[in-house]
């Protein structure tokens, strides 16, 4: 959890509100501002999509749709636990006090992004287990549709910093690249 501004909200969502009035006006797409309001959530969510991707290339190795399915969701869930106690233990040590169980709601919020990043994912394996969908299919969708959610949130997030169109689209670029690492690093094993 993050220090909290002066109105009990956290400094990050502070931030965010001044970047989305300062970018409203000066550039009206309604894509950027839902990005910046939601910016909390970019990282968990990117996390998430990596997760699936590796999930992904794991199914291609062993080709069992149901396990797929069941690996990923154990290791999101895994991820979020360690997400929120870390978040609260982080909160706790900035405070030097215990957090209180009112505070807990945005912490679990923050962390939740990261089963939205791999639910795409887990719904392709749980079609393939189910054989509605061929397994080879749901890899393939689960792989480029995962590379190409990261670079659209790159994409808008350097949009929202202040990127022009072109830099934006290199650091879209860059993050799809970087799931494209997440693959070649999975597949060597």
């Amino acid at each position: 959890m993050s220090p909290q501004a002066p109105d009990d909200q956290p400094i990050e969502s502070s931030l965010t509100a001044a970047l989305v009035d300062e970018r409203s006006s000066t550039d009206d797409s309604v894509e950027v501002e839902w990005v910046a309001r939601r910016a909390n959530h970019v990282s968990k969510t990117i996390k998430g999509i990596l997760l699936a991707l590796a999930a992904a290339l794991g199914l291609e190795l062993a080709s069992d749709a149901g396990a797929a399915a069941l690996a990923l969701a154990g290791t999101v869930v895994a991820v979020v636990f360690g997400n929120v106690y870390g978040d609260a233990m982080q909160d706790e040590i900035r405070s030097a006090r215990r957090m209180d169980i009112r505070r807990l709601g945005p912490v679990i919020r923050h962390s939740a992004a990261i089963v939205l990043g791999a639910a795409p994912a887990f719904v392709l394996f749980t079609l393939a287990w189910l054989e509605v969908i061929a397994t080879e299919t749901a890899i393939d969708v689960a792989l480029w549709s995962g590379i190409g959610l990261l670079f659209v949130l790159g994409y808008f997030s350097g949009r929202v910093i202040g990127d022009e169109k072109s830099a934006a689209l290199k650091h879209g670029f860059l993050l799809a690249v970087i799931g494209v690492g997440v693959l070649a690093l999975k597949s060597l094993h």
